[in-house]
């Protein structure tokens, strides 16, 4: 309801008045109606006041009781007014199972504060929430008239029977009328008659059986969307809902699972309850039994998540949770079978080499093992390689306690300085860092003082600048023992500390479990006969930062969760992957951080299989995606033309700058041309917003794109696609031929000069208009296009080629020039300037 009233020379428009709408309107002017009423009656109650303001409201029929109340305040009858009535009659809320349900008597008074009596017609109504008649007798009234004396009152009671009202609120009005029909005064009715509902009581309890509180998913069958609930500190809710099924999570911190330092992620959950009856869901942690997973060599855990997914009448319910480095432990609630629907509990790591490892030379220390070691945000990596390292304590890391002490070329350990703000943290972090650097310290290790893992920022105060010296947090218990051992020994502790680069391998590990969460130990510990192996190599130059990520998307996942990895361009990764059987694929990624994006397809490998996966390889080249193909919209196109993919068939690449601010050092147009006519064209990948601009009937099209850089890859300087196709008013995927090539090259993009090329000429699935490809030609140039030579190509087959390359001896690098065509009159042209080095 808009509210007009006068405006604010800081209020946007002109004018001495304006309208507004919202409570923040209503509020100070019903306030302002209040007070004019109170200064006409200073005698009045409260009460009193509020029975004027609503009785006397102005109706607002078109609006529902349920929305709208009585009405729109009307501060002149309510002041001036002389017949007012109780603003409301509820009757009350009867719960389930409404066996013992007694009609409610409620009184309605009638003041007359005039000179005369007053009679007033007396009719009762009720609606539901949209406002729409209620048939039945559902409020009565004591009686159809009252009369009220002046300067007095009068009474009637309005009775609402539950037993004649329909399941949930039923609001209604008592309208007193005078003679001549005219509203005079109203009251707000309302009865609620519970539904069919019963009480479920969570209850969550953590390991030790002490009450847990937290933060539960509810999902009820038919609902598409949760509902979050808090449990609080009692361990107890008691929710009051609808007869139905329910399923309950709960994603719960338990600090001291597996050891005193230990924090670990509970999913706790009763995937299936019937609620016919008042039910209990008890969380209980005491139940849960621990997830790992062991690999055949040594890892740690770079990423991990846990998802827990339940699917009811086609909607899936889904929960996934992407832990953060502090946790140390997984544990999951035991839950029984499901029967109806399905569900799910998935347990994803990503594991590779440790990045750094410190083990104790000396006994008992030794006998832990390598201890938990976490490198820290800010700080310089350590150097590469394996070397022994003196401890020493160093209290609290501050200045004055490196008195006296001979730090050099040691690691010094320090417990930790926790402060109360985030900057007062970073600045204490940062003292730590720079006392042990100016002491001559080698490497600083800090103790955790609380659960879990500590991961913070151990960088510069500034919270960007990295630190003087490499920096690692240990768990309490190990810091603790270490510390220890510093202080009290006789002779000096030493610890033996190994710093690595990329690693050399990664585990892409998927435990799961379907229909229940098992009575036991969940510890997935596969062979490498059971999963695919992906021999990778990263292109390019050596330190050159990248990054990777593979991502399961399971078969009730609509999009798949998780964290790319750092990955260093120039070297080489064995992957080991579990098999999805049908249950789960794969999507990797990997890019040159901030410039370019390599996208694979979708696969399933089988277990026991080998892939070789080559990226930034060449030849760099446009490489049409399979998730968005260029296609016509009625009398429109959206031409989406990714420039970067890389050798092969398996990846698209993405100008990682497109579309942003800053200039890309990778360059790409698009242009469509119906015949000679330039129809429109763009500076990005993706050329939009030509409708209105093309003719219904079938006509010729080309579509050309033409892209070039220096810096970002050593080959493919510059390339120029051009496609020839028809086509017609229609909603279909155009049939653009693709071109792809085959050489053999090594980790800097260099081939032998004399090496077999392939070429191959195909057609995305999905186009269409396709024909089948039924000619190619190739040529090539040593002189970056200057010159070029016909290559004999030799059909292999459908639309492969091969061809022998001798590169002489001067050449640097071979340049290419392909076209291939279809017996549906598609065609494409292609060439790429520096296409691939020779060695």
């Amino acid at each position: 309801m808009n509210i007009l009233a006068a405006r604010s020379q800081y209020a946007p428009g002109t004018g001495s008045y304006m309208t507004m709408s919202g409570t923040s309107m209503a509020t100070p002017h019903v306030a302002g109606a209040a007070a004019l009423v109170a200064q006409q009656h200073p005698d009045w109650t409260g009460r009193q006041i509020k029975d004027a303001l609503v009785s006397t409201a102005k109706a607002t029929p078109d609006i529902p009781l349920s929305r709208g109340g009585a009405g729109r305040v009307d501060a002149k009858a309510a002041v001036l007014g002389t017949v007012q009535a109780s603003a409301t009659a509820w009757s009350g809320f009867y719960a389930w199972p409404h066996t013992a349900d007694q009609p409610s008597a409620k009184t309605v008074t009638y003041t007359n504060t005039g000179d005369t009596d007053v009679t007033l017609n007396l009719a009762a109504k009720a609606t539901d929430v949209d406002g729409a008649p209620v048939a039945g007798k559902i409020f009565t009234l004591s009686a159809p008239t009252v009369t009220v004396p002046a300067h007095g009152t009068a009474s009637v009671t309005v009775t609402g029977d539950p037993d004649a009202a329909p399941y949930g609120v039923t609001d209604g009005l008592v309208e007193a009328t005078d003679a001549d029909g005219k509203a005079v005064a109203h009251t707000l009715l309302g009865i609620s008659r519970e539904a069919e509902r019963y009480n479920l009581t969570l209850k969550a309890t953590d390991r030790t059986g002490a009450p847990l509180a937290g933060r539960v998913a509810i999902y009820r069958t038919g609902d598409q969307w949760p509902v979050p609930v808090d449990v609080p500190e009692s361990g107890r809710l008691t929710l009051r809902l609808p007869k139905g099924e329910y399923s309950a999570v709960m994603f719960a911190n338990l600090p001291g699972a597996a050891a005193p330092d230990d924090l670990g992620l509970g999913v706790l959950s009763v995937p299936q309850i019937n609620l016919d009856a008042d039910r209990e869901a008890a969380l209980d942690a005491r139940q849960a039994h621990r997830v790992t997973s062991v690999t055949p060599q040594r890892t740690e855990a770079l990423t991990t998540r846990v998802e827990w997914n339940r699917v009811t009448d086609g909607y899936s319910r889904n929960e996934s949770y992407m832990l953060p480095v502090a946790y140390t432990s997984i544990w999951a609630q035991t839950t029984a079978k499901v029967t109806t629907g399905s569900f799910n509990f998935v347990t994803r790591w990503r594991k590779a080499q440790p990045q750094f490892s410190l083990k104790a030379t000396q006994r008992p220390l030794s006998d832990r093992g390598y201890l938990d070691s976490t490198l820290q945000n800010g700080a310089p990596k350590p150097t590469t390689g394996t070397g022994r390292l003196g401890v020493v304590h160093a209290g609290k890391g501050t200045e004055a306690d490196y008195a006296g002490l001979n730090v050099k070329g040691k690691a010094v350990v320090v417990a930790y300085d926790r402060k109360a703000s985030f900057q007062e943290q970073v600045a204490a972090n940062a003292a730590q860092a720079a006392a042990a650097a100016a002491a001559g310290a080698k490497q600083l290790l800090v103790v955790n003082d609380g659960v879990g893992r500590l991961s913070t920022w151990f960088g510069a105060a500034d919270a960007v600048t990295t630190g003087p010296i490499p920096v690692a947090t240990l768990r309490a218990d190990e810091g603790a023992a270490l510390i220890e051992a510093a202080k009290h020994r006789g002779f000096e502790l030493n610890v033996t500390a190994t710093a690595t680069g990329a690693s050399p391998y990664v585990y892409d590990l998927v435990d799961r479990h379907d229909g229940s969460v098992p009575a036991a130990d969940m510890v997935y510990r596969p062979e490498l006969s059971e999963l695919a192996r992906f021999d990778s190599r990263y292109a390019g130059k050596t330190g050159t930062t990248g990054y990777n990520g593979r991502y399961d998307l399971q078969d009730f996942d609509r999009f798949a969760v998780g964290f790319d990895t750092y990955q260093q361009l120039g070297t080489t990764r064995t992957d080991w992957v579990t098999a999805g059987k049908g249950k789960f694929t794969w999507y990797e990624k990997s890019g040159i951080t901030n410039v370019v994006e390599e996208r694979a397809q979708l696969v399933a490998p089988k277990k026991g299989s080998r892939t070789a996966d080559q990226w930034f390889s060449p030849v760099i080249h446009p490489r049409l995606g399979d998730s968005i193909l260029p296609n016509r919209q009625g009398n429109a196109f959206s031409l989406n033309i990714p420039a970067w993919g890389d050798g092969g068939t398996r990846h698209t690449g993405y100008n990682y700058g497109d579309w942003k601010p800053t200039p890309s050092p990778l360059s790409q147009t698009v242009a469509l041309y119906q015949g000679d006519t330039l129809i429109k064209s763009t500076d990005h990948q993706q050329l939009n917003g030509l409708a209105g601009t093309l003719r219904p009937e079938r006509l010729p099209y080309r579509l050309v794109t033409e892209t070039s850089q220096k810096t970002v890859f050593p080959t493919s300087t510059a390339t120029r696609t051009e496609w020839g196709f028809t086509s017609e008013y229609g909603w279909v995927n155009v049939p653009l031929i693709q071109l792809d090539y085959g050489v053999d090259t090594d980790i800097t993009g260099a081939a032998a000069r004399r090496t077999t090329l392939t070429l191959t000429a195909s057609h995305m699935p999905g186009v269409t208009g396709a024909g089948t490809v039924d000619g190619a030609t190739l040529q090539v140039s040593y002189d970056e296009g200057a010159h070029w030579t016909t290559a004999a190509l030799r059909r292999t087959a459908g639309g492969k080629w091969t061809v022998d390359v001798r590169a002489p001896k001067s050449a640097e690098h071979v340049s290419l020039r392909a076209t291939a065509r279809d017996d549906a009159g598609n065609t494409v042209s292609q060439t790429v300037i520096r296409a691939y080095g020779v060695k």
